[in-house]
This record gives C-alpha cells, structure tokens and sequence, in this order.
C-alpha cells in the first residue's frame, strides 16, 4: 500500500497547544464532532498527508527530518485516520462506509430513541444554532469590552450588599411563595417561564463568548442532570482556543451574563409593590439566577460549568472520565487486591484524579442516597416496607450491570484472599468440639435450641402525638377569614383574639335592620294617643325589626374568635387563612400545651385484640430510629374487632427534641412472652389472610 496518497479532509486545522508545559495539537473530526489531540510527532506525520506524496515518498521525507518511521507504521497510521473521519477515504471504503451508514440509519429508524445519553444525564437537542448566532453578534459585542467588565463587577458587588442587607425579607418570601399551601398553577407556571428564561440567556452568553473568540456552537439543548432539569450548549470547539484565557472566559460568560439577570430581578423585587406579579417574578429572578443557578452550574463535581473550568484551569482534558478510571484501578489494587494494571498517568495526575474521583464518588452516593431517603421514604410510610423494597430492587435492576461487576469483583478477591484464611479458622473451632456434636446432627440440634430460646411477641402500628390539653376552635358563622392576629407556636391567654370571620349578608342586611327598626320606632311614638291599634301593631314590628338587628348585630360579634383556653396556637401557618371562605362550624385553629404529649397509638390486624392497659409499647422517629422511646400503654379503646380491627390506645409523654406535637412513625406493643420459634410462626401468621390458616 505505499502507492497509496493519504490526503486530508477539506477544512480539517491542526491547533498548537501547550499543556502541562508539553506542546501538542488539537485538530475536530469534521465527522463526528470529537477532538482529538495528538504529540508533535503524530502532528508532523499529519500535516505530511497532502495527496500528492505516497506513503513511502512520506516515509523518506520524515527520515531525512530525522523522524524515522516505516512505510507499514505510516500506513497504519493514515487507516486509522481515515476511520476518525481525518484522512479521505478510497473508492471501496467509502462505498463500504456508505453502507454501513445506511444500515445504522435503518436501526435508529426502527428504535428512535428518547433522548441521548444515559438515565442519569438524558438529552434532548434543540438544533444546530450557529448561524442564527452569526447574525446576531454584533448586536452583543459590546458585553465583551474592558468597560463591560467593570461595570459589571461593580454591579455585581452592589447586587451582593443588596442581597446581604435584605436577605431576611427576601428568603421569607421565597419560603412563602414556595410553600406547598401557596403554590398554585400560576405560582408553578411563574417558576418555570422564569427558569427557562434564565437557563436559555445563561447559555447565549456561553455561545457568543465561544463566537467571539472564531468558535462554532453545533448543539444546544436540554439535559436532566441526576434528576435536575439544566440547559446546554455545545462549546468543545473552544478546546481549538490557543489561549487558556479564552477558554476560561467561554466557561464563566454564563455564569457572569446570569449575575446580571440576578442583580436586575433583585431591582425590581425592591422596586415594585409587595405581593404583586413583579415582585414574584424578581424576587425568583434573583433566587433562582444568584443562588440556586449558580450553586449547581459551580459544583465541579457534576459536568456543568464548574467542572469545565476546573478541568482548563489543570490542563487535564477528559477530567471526569479519566479520574474515574483511575479510582476504580486504586480500589481494585488496594481494596480487591486485583494484580490490575496502573494506568500511565504523572505523579500530579495521580493526585488530581484520586482526589476528584474519591470527591465524585461520595457525591453520586449521596445523591443516590437523597433519592433513597426522600422516595423509598415516602413509598415505606405510604405503601410498607415491600414498596419500599421494590423500589430499592428496581435502582438495583436499573443498575445490574455495574452491581453484578462489583460483585464478581468481590467475590473472585474474597475468593483468592480469605477463603483459605476463613477454611482455616472453621478448622481450628471445629477441633475444639467434641466429636458427638459434629456434622448435620449438631447442625439440628443447635437449631431447635435456638427455637427455644425466649423471644418477644409483636404487634405493630402507627403512632402520632398531641397535644396533652388541646381544644379546636371554630367559626359559629359563614364567611371569609379577613383578619388573622396569632402565628403558629405562639402563646395565648384566655379571651385574646386570634382572627376574624366576615360575612358580607350580615355587613350588608345590619344597617338596613337597623334603619328599619329605627323608623318603626319613630312612628310609634308619632301615633301614640292617636290610634291605639295601629301604634300597637306599629311597636310589634318595632320589636321584632329590632330583635332581628340584635341577631344580626350578635352574630357579626360572634364572627370576632377568641381563645377559650390558655395554650399556643399548634395549627401550622395560620396565616395562611386569611381570605379563605368558610362556613359555619369549620374547624380554623388549634390550642394546646405542647409540653404535653398524647401519643395515640393504632394498630391493625391479628394481635390488637390482646393488646391491653399497662403493656409496653416502643415509639420510633424516623430522624432516630435506633433509640426508640418505651412507655406503659395508659389506655386502651376497646373498638378492635378480632383478627381485622382497628385498635385505638393511648399514652402521656414529655415532649422534648424531636418528640413534638405532630411527630408521628411506627410503633410496636409487646403483648406477650414467647420464644424465638412461636416469635417466628406469629410474625409469619400476622402476614397471613386469616382464611389460609383453615
């Protein structure tokens, strides 16, 4: 093959670098889009593959240079280019690459995919930008001036003292629009229209920062990053910038286009009338743009900005993967005792990449964690601890792949490593048993002396506290809560007043009673010693006009709630009543003594018909769930109806910490003495519909 002319595709560069104090070259496959880099020498082999010299014509050139490579390393070479897209191809491989094409176009056809990527960082492309981009960067050239710059830094430091001075006010009312009693359709449809302009202007300012340093942007799109919703935009041409500055400038333009956004919504949140659409859309402005925004894109750890800067700033292309790469090596040498191969890497590298990958490995952890904690929390308290399985079962199935690796890998060490060591161990105990206990015999025996030894019977349930002394007040009238004077945890005395019930019938049907029985009565005393019956009759409806306006009059008095006991107000957000409509006997507030607990207990099913008065019953938090609290059951409600009731018992606790009115978790009542197999059968027959056991 050293006829052959290797030539390069048509718009293909080479771009010097220096990395780690080492010269090499970037060059992007106009095929896939990837970057490549390669030594000098490879450059120099590259740039020689013009078309118009063999391979063996190239192979004597280079030897005259001084680099002497073989005509068959050469043409291995130019192959492998051609396979990257670099080199043209012949006649027949092309055609051959043109019906592999087709063929894959055909599989995509028949199973298209959802989104790119894997489960934990899905993709959706929005298209290729690049040409709008070109037309409309001289309308944005100006954000790249020295003057631009200072402005912006300063606008940036009256932006912080700004969120610094107000930040009490402006965390209340984000907690308030927040809160799950507050949002509404419209609350949610705000956070989103807001988030997504934000996202598209924070990845604008990262393609026109790669525009206008002579960078392509091919890509952008939206990504679901470990089950946060981020926007992107393809700006790897800048890996082509000779200059690191260049490229740290294309990473932070989002990051510092976005702080303008923020300082401008913290603006018109100061600006603009309280409770009001404006100050919603400013105050989330500024949340979401300064803080939140900002926070994930600067966490090196998951592939947003803060990594891309952190990866230029070492010079260590490929920071993620190779650190990966390299912490698995480390715990396979060092943990599984794997004769594994160390990849090539230099001293620093190591550093770098142990520190990285150990940093990212305890973050995937804890995410997966979180999600463990908040999903397969909620799934235990709502559907049992088999939902709560099933939901771990099936990370695990999604997962199979990299679980069954990691246990082969376990188990073939722990198969080289500690199987003679525990063969051992086992050896030397069984030598000091008596020969007559050996074997299967010892096994049986040992086992049904286990089944004898004492155990605990169980019934289990749910429990939750109250307030020792608690009273619910309510509203005697219909109406619209207009007035609220108390908030949650606050104390109150007997008579204090704590909100108000407006009804508009009576506001409206009050004066005109009034009026009514004012005139009856002035006309009665007009005719009195005149005509004796009609002044009767006209005092009659005198009296009656005038006991409906005392009615009347009695109940907007009554729509006035006051306490009836000395406690603290328990309801949670009281505020949030105002200007809810209510009606008659609507139960608005809660007082009590917190210091007090009521716990009451429920259980249900086999079991609660033998639980009684003075039997242990063990309280557990899901915040501490291995220090239980054990306490005498004080009373029982007898409603349990055999094997499928529901039983109601109660007990008196100080409250204290976590043990607090509104505290709820399982519960478990001892009811009886046993053994380790009757605790057995009656943990299996409690599980069991009480039609199988006849």
């Amino acid at each position: 093959m050293s006829t052959r002319r290797p030539k390069l595709v048509n718009g293909l560069r080479l771009v010097e670098q220096s990395m780690q104090g080492e010269r090499g070259y970037v060059v992007k496959s106009p095929a896939s889009g990837v970057y490549l880099r390669f030594r000098p020498a490879e450059a120099r082999v590259i740039s020689a593959f013009d078309g118009e010299h063999t391979i063996a014509e190239i192979a004597q050139q280079l030897a005259s240079e001084g680099l002497a490579l073989s005509v068959s390393a050469i043409d291995a070479f130019a192959l492998k280019l051609a396979g990257l897209g670099l080199v043209e191809r012949s006649l027949a491989e092309r055609s051959s690459a043109q019906l592999e094409r087709l063929r894959t176009e055909r599989k995509e056809r028949r199973r298209q995919p959802l989104f790119r990527g894997e489960f934990l960082r899905m993709r959706f492309s929005f298209g290729d930008p690049d040409t709008l981009l070109e037309r409309t960067m001289p309308l944005v050239r100006w954000c790249f001036t020295p003057a631009f710059v200072y402005a912006s830094l300063a606008l940036f430091a009256v932006y912080a003292v700004v969120v610094a001075a107000y930040w009490a006010q402006l965390s209340a009312s984000f907690a308030a629009l927040m809160h799950p009693r507050a949002i509404s359709v419209g609350t949610v449809a705000i956070f989103w229209i807001v988030y997504v302009i934000i996202g598209t202007i924070h990845e604008l300012g990262h393609a026109y920062a790669c525009k206008h340093f002579s960078g392509a942007v091919n890509e952008m799109g939206v990504m679901i990053l470990y089950f946060q919703p981020a926007f992107y935009c393809n700006v790897n041409d800048a890996w082509t910038f000779t200059q690191l500055s260049h490229r740290l400038w294309v990473t932070a333009a989002g990051g510092w286009i976005e702080l303008w956004v923020a300082a401008a919504g913290a603006a018109l949140w100061l600006l603009a009338a309280p409770s009001t659409l404006a100050s919603e859309v400013g105050m989330l402005t500024a949340v979401l743009a300064g803080g939140l925004t900002l926070v994930t894109n600067a966490n090196p750890l998951l592939p947003f900005d803060g990594y891309f800067a952190l990866s230029d700033y070492l010079e260590i292309p490929n920071l993620r993967q190779r650190a990966h790469a390299h912490t698995r090596w480390f715990l396979a040498a060092h943990l599984l005792r794997r004769d594994d191969t160390e990849p090539v890497v230099s001293e620093r590298e190591r550093r770098i990449f142990l520190v990285y990958g150990f940093a990212a490995m305890a973050y995937l952890a804890f995410v997966y964690w979180f999600l463990l904690g908040i999903v397969g929390g909620w799934l235990f308290r709502s559907f049992g601890g088999f939902a709560a399985t099933g939901f771990v079962l099936l990370l695990m199935l999604w997962k199979r792949e990299k679980v069954q690796h990691a246990w082969r890998a376990v188990r073939q060490t722990g198969h080289v490593l500690y199987r003679e060591r525990l063969q051992r161990v086992v050896q030397r105990a069984m030598q000091r048993v008596p020969a007559p206990l050996r074997g299967w015999r010892a096994t049986g025996v040992f086992a049904l002396l286990a089944l004898l030894l004492p155990w605990s019977r169980t019934v289990d349930g749910e429990w939750t506290a109250l307030p020792a002394e608690h009273t619910i007040v309510t509203t005697p009238i219909a109406g619209v809560v207009s007035d609220v004077r108390v908030r949650e945890g606050e104390a109150v005395q007997a008579g204090a007043f704590l909100l108000q019930v407006l009804n508009r019938d009576l506001e409206r049907d009050l004066p005109r009673l009034r009026g009514t029985h004012d005139s009856l009565a002035t006309l009665a005393r007009a005719g009195r010693g005149r005509d004796d019956v009609a002044t009767a009759s006209i005092d009659a409806e005198a009296t009656t006009a005038g006991v409906r306006a005392d009615n009347a009059s009695f109940a907007r008095r009554s729509g006035v709630i006051r306490a009836t006991i000395d406690g603290q107000v328990i309801t949670a957000d009281p505020q949030l009543l105002l200007g809810r409509k209510v009606d008659a006997g609507t139960a608005l507030l809660a007082l009590g003594n917190p210091n007090s607990l009521e716990i009451r207990i429920r259980t249900r099913g086999a079991g609660t018909a033998a639980i009684v008065r003075g039997q242990t019953v063990s309280l557990y938090l899901d915040a501490d769930a291995a220090h239980p609290r054990a306490m005498p059951l004080d009373e029982v409600n007898a409603v349990a109806d055999g094997e499928t009731g529901v039983l109601v018992a109660r007990s008196w606790a100080p409250a204290g910490g976590a043990w607090r009115v509104g505290a709820s978790g399982p519960a478990r009542v001892t009811i009886g003495r046993s053994t380790v197999g009757g605790a057995l059968w009656w943990a299996l027959r409690t599980r069991l519909s009480p039609q199988l056991l006849l």
